[in-house]
């Protein structure tokens, strides 16, 4: 599941089966390279939200919801 995610999303693969102090210094630059990346245009943010709510099914609410604020104490 996590490959075909990988795939889909972009998701980074990072070897965590080294030292805790290797793997934190490859994820520190790994994010580091990450924000430096120039960001997308807008619009193209606007069209992958959409296409990814296009696939996902809406949420059911819950049959058994409580609204909290009509049980909260006076």
């Amino acid at each position: 599941v996590f490959d075909r995610l990988t795939g889909e999303y972009g998701f980074r693969v990072l070897n965590a089966s080294r030292s805790v102090r290797t793997v934190a210094g490859d994820l520190r630059r790994a994010i580091t390279n990450l924000l430096e990346e120039p960001a997308p245009p807008a619009e193209d943010n606007v069209s992958n939200i959409r296409t990814l709510r296009q696939k996902t099914a809406p949420a059911k609410p819950a049959a058994n919801l409580v609204d909290l604020n009509k049980k909260a104490l006076p």
